[in-house]
């Protein structure tokens, strides 16, 4: 079993079929301003839809964040 790291925060992150994204913490690092710094961090990329099809759809994503990996 692998040992949880305090300081990760892992988000889950939605990309919409338009292009548009929303996240939220779902586990927080137990530090805000790490927290903040990795929506801010996801903010600051340029998603894209994945696509089914042929044609651009929604997805939902989990990514954990380990400052300074």
């Amino acid at each position: 079993m692998r040992a949880t790291n305090p300081k990760r925060a892992v988000v889950e992150f939605t990309v919409r079929a338009n292009g548009s994204s929303t996240y939220n913490i779902v586990r927080s690092s137990g530090n805000k301003s790490v927290d903040a710094a990795v929506l801010k961090a996801c903010a600051s990329y340029r998603w894209h839809p994945v696509t089914r099809g042929g044609k651009p759809a929604d997805s939902r994503q989990r990514v954990a964040f380990t400052p300074g990996e």
